[in-house]
């Protein structure tokens, strides 16, 4: 029989250790002294001042606009320059100050009006200062209980982005990231398609269902090969639908294709549409792919989280034409909205399946006895402890205004077709495609293959040139500072492999028509003084 337990065999100075076979007594456990001071999170010096330094700095860096758009470092030099060390001992406020200075110089100014480089940039101040209450609040979104505000603001956000796109009902939920959002229209289907079925592919998982299948075009982001992956639904069963010239999918290539995948014994799921693809800024026709959606019984999803943003333009919210038919959709306001990262909705038409797809019900957080449960979001969502994304996005909002919205977007599109029609115009230029976005595309075409002599265009000789050049003046505005913007090979009609061609996405808030010649002109003037 074991022996009964008392306050002095369980004291922390004679700790007891129960074996099957006998009582062992452990070595006895030090506890250091309590120490006032441990609890404190401070360091060191005045906290009011660090504060009023950092948002100083933050205010500079958003005024500053002649600073370069980046200091480019190594990262070894990096290391040199900036102590990331952490040691056992506490730097003060001052110390820490001097080191946010550092991380600010080197770090590349994606507010900077020649900041092209991404699918983000420039953020609003009311946005940032979201992002500051955010993090002051320190909440997670997975009940009403512990966010009460926020749990109510993202619904109200949800609602506003719903109706925007034409939904009456519907759910929604904020994300980590574009990727997590289409991940979710992809585990929405295939739950939606197994119940359809019979198979439950919650509990049972995919071992008794049918060999299920996806369309995706060519220029699909490579997060539907990640959801594919992760839900088991395998890359080898995405069809890919071939795209035009301006990256949309082809519509008779689409239908073919899913009338061959049943002949072939596979089970249609889902049909991933894309609204602005993420190098040509293509737009897939979603009234077809709602068609086929609807005459073969799949869900279609609508990836627009690049180029989603289009539905606050009256002018050309017609990219979007379809999507009040679509059953999920994915869009990012922290890139055309300028709310700061990450800001990522998934919204779907269907209400309730978020919470059918993904809850496990786990009692210690979600108790239906708590006050107003119903806004709890944790248990539709594939996390438990989620940021709160809705404040930046609603200040943003509130500050810039639906029309301040459109009258952004509208500009965003006439600097694009401005920047067109100079590639057009200028010989050192040539474009790569028709843009359908804010996406313009091209080649820089280097003195060496405009002289008297050159190589013929296209031909294997000119493309290696036109191939280097683009990574060449790249580094070289690297290096100067001057300017940011990515370079592409991706396949494109009639060529798998094209050489090297400039991605140019206009996006900041505040572009004029001055900085897409200002691109132009400074790209070519690397090319000369490089004698490329």
């Amino acid at each position: 029989m074991p022996p009964v337990q008392t306050k002095s065999n369980t004291a922390a100075s004679s700790q007891v250790v129960r074996t099957k076979k006998a009582v062992v007594q452990a070595a006895p456990v030090s506890v250091p002294a309590a120490d006032a001071s441990a609890a404190n999170f401070d360091a060191s010096g005045d906290r009011k001042k660090f504060f009023e330094d950092v948002f100083l700095m933050l205010e500079d860096r958003l005024e500053d606009k002649d600073s370069p758009v980046l200091k480019l470092a190594s990262p070894k030099q990096l290391l040199e320059t900036i102590d990331m060390s952490v040691g056992t001992e506490a730097r003060s406020y001052d110390e820490i100050a001097e080191t946010c200075r550092k991380i600010l110089d080197y770090s590349v100014r994606t507010g900077h009006p020649h900041f092209h480089n991404q699918l983000f940039a420039a953020v609003t101040p009311a946005g940032m200062a979201g992002e500051f209450l955010t993090a002051v609040t320190n909440a997670s979104m997975y009940t009403f209980e512990i966010a009460p505000v926020f749990t109510v603001l993202e619904n109200e956000m949800m609602i506003r982005m719903r109706t925007l796109i034409g939904w009456k009902g519907g759910d929604g939920i904020f994300n980590p990231g574009g990727s997590i959002s289409n991940i979710y229209g992809m585990n929405l289907a295939r739950y939606k398609k197994c119940e359809e079925l019979g198979y439950n592919v919650k509990e049972d998982g995919l071992s008794g269902a049918p060999k299920l299948c996806c369309f995706a075009s060519s220029d699909a982001h490579y997060s539907v090969t990640k959801a594919a992956s992760l839900i088991g639904i395998g890359w080898k069963n995405i069809i890919r639908i071939e795209v035009d010239a301006q990256g949309k999918m082809l519509n008779k290539s689409l239908t073919e294709a899913v009338v061959k995948a049943k002949a072939d014994g596979m089970v249609p799921f889902m049909i991933h549409a894309t609204a602005g693809t993420t190098v040509l800024g293509g737009y897939d026709d979603i009234v077809h792919a709602c068609d086929v959606g609807a005459e073969h019984g799949m869900w279609v999803h609508v990836d627009g989280c690049w180029g989603g943003s289009a539905a606050l333009s009256t002018t050309h919210r017609h990219l979007l034409n379809g999507i009040e038919r679509a059953d999920s959709f994915s869009w990012n306001p922290h890139k055309l909205m300028g709310v700061p990262q990450q800001c990522c909705a998934f919204l779907t038409r269907e209400a309730g399946l978020l919470q059918k797809a993904h809850s496990a019900a786990a009692k210690y957080l979600f108790q239906k006895d708590k006050l107003n449960t119903e806004l709890d979001t944790g248990d539709k969502s594939i996390q438990c402890g989620r940021r709160v994304d809705s404040l930046k996005l609603w200040m943003a909002w509130t500050a810039v205004g639906t029309k301040g919205y459109e009258a952004h977007i509208d500009n965003l599109w006439a600097c694009a077709r401005h920047l067109r029609d100079q590639v057009v115009e200028r010989e050192a230029f040539s474009l790569v495609a028709e843009p359908m976005c804010t996406n313009v595309n091209f080649w820089y075409e280097p003195p060496s293959v405009r002289a008297p002599g050159a190589p013929a265009r296209m031909s294997p000789e000119w493309r290696k040139i036109v191939h280097v050049a683009a990574a060449t003046v790249k580094e070289e505005m690297q290096r100067r500072g001057t300017l940011m913007v990515g370079f592409q090979s991706i396949p494109i009609v009639n060529d798998p492999s094209p050489p090297n061609f400039f991605r140019m996405v206009v996006i900041s808030m505040g572009t004029t028509k001055e900085d897409m010649d200002f691109l132009l002109d400074e790209i070519d003037t690397i090319g000369r003084e490089l004698s490329l």
